[in-house]
């Protein structure tokens, strides 16, 4: 009884959500909002920039030792 009290509830949120996602989908098409996508992008990047690369160099081993102790084979099938 309580799980499909809990189904019965999901159908408003599930219905609101595709009308809301069929009724936005058009905007994405627009000129006008790839200007506000656009705006919003350059806000965002310079409010939070990318932070930067960690100094140094990595070394990824690819040997046979390295392939046994992940227990893998080269080639891979």
């Amino acid at each position: 009884m309580a799980r499909r009290r809990i189904h019965d509830s999901l159908w408003p949120s599930l219905l609101l959500a595709v009308l809301l996602f069929a009724a936005l989908l058009p905007l994405g098409a627009t000129t006008d909002w790839q200007v506000v996508e656009n705006r919003a992008f350059d806000l965002f990047s310079t409010t939070d920039p990318p932070q930067p690369a960690a100094h140094g160099a990595m070394v990824v081993a690819i040997d046979e030792p390295s392939f046994a102790e992940i227990g893998r084979q080269w080639p891979w099938p």
